[in-house]
């Protein structure tokens, strides 16, 4: 520690992170979360000084690893997401106060999902069926399955959001597993997501837990196979080698390679 940052979070469990420009001022800022004690979240923004901390959530929440970015309210500023851990089956946005900073005042928080199983590791924006608005994808580990969500026209004032099943898989076996993995992953457990035109059909297509996923119509998306043996993994993808399709890259996810 050489005091370059403000200490972020009081536990020692900081989970997830997220990056982009909370502020509008061209520079990238960072969101951090900690599961054990409060402030759950906070964000650190950038200026000619250095780092400032705000209080992002000033309450306890078990947060998972994964977060993502989005304008959900329209407003023309970025919000942000995590999900709960292996304790929550909830799945949160926190409406980005802009211009309205204070490093002691919270932002409100939102439900996106608060049903069924436990552990969201992972969500990704995009516009993946083709029809100009962004949707929200994540995994739901303790379910066994991948949800989409479209955002609701009043996101605000919603209590909830619609959330779509689009892929669920069985914890009854695995393929063999690529490197070492810890104790507390489960069985066939999926987790990372990205997004790449993979098939240059001119729609994003999802990619994750060692898979891409092709849009058909509405909600229907088929689920093709990269590696079955990294479905635990780290997704990224994109255009890495000029010309032709994009790459995926795939790396073990909480272990070792």
């Amino acid at each position: 520690v050489n005091g370059d940052l403000p200490t972020p979070n009081a536990g020692t469990q900081q989970t997830s992170s997220v990056v982009c420009d909370i502020d509008k001022d061209g520079i990238n800022d960072f969101a951090i979360t900690e599961r054990t004690k409060a402030p759950s979240v906070v964000w650190y923004r950038r200026s000619s000084n250095g780092w400032t901390k705000y209080v992002v959530d000033d309450e306890a929440l078990h947060i998972e690893a994964g977060a993502d970015s989005c304008d959900i309210d329209a407003d023309g500023d970025l919000d942000i997401v995590f999900g709960g851990d292996s304790r929550d089956n909830r799945l949160w946005w926190w409406e980005n106060p802009y211009p309205k900073f204070n490093p002691r005042t919270p932002w409100k928080r939102h439900e996106i999902k608060n049903f069924g199983a436990n552990k969201h590791h992972d969500q990704i924006f995009g516009d993946f069926d083709g029809d100009g608005q962004t949707e929200l994808v994540f995994w739901n580990q303790g379910a066994c399955k991948l949800y989409i969500a479209e955002i609701p026209k009043n996101p605000k004032k919603a209590k909830a959001w619609q959330c779509t099943e689009i892929y669920s898989w069985s914890k009854d076996s695995q393929m063999e597993q690529r490197g070492t993995y810890p104790g507390f992953k489960g069985i066939n457990e999926h987790e990372g997501l990205a997004k790449a035109d993979i098939d240059g059909d001119g729609k994003l297509d999802i990619v994750g837990g060692g898979r891409w996923f092709k849009h058909n119509s509405r909600t229907s998306y088929t689920p093709n196979i990269i590696d079955a043996g990294y479905a635990f993994s780290r997704s990224a993808a994109g255009q890495l080698i000029k010309g032709g399709r994009p790459e995926v890259i795939l790396v073990v996810g909480d272990g070792q390679a």
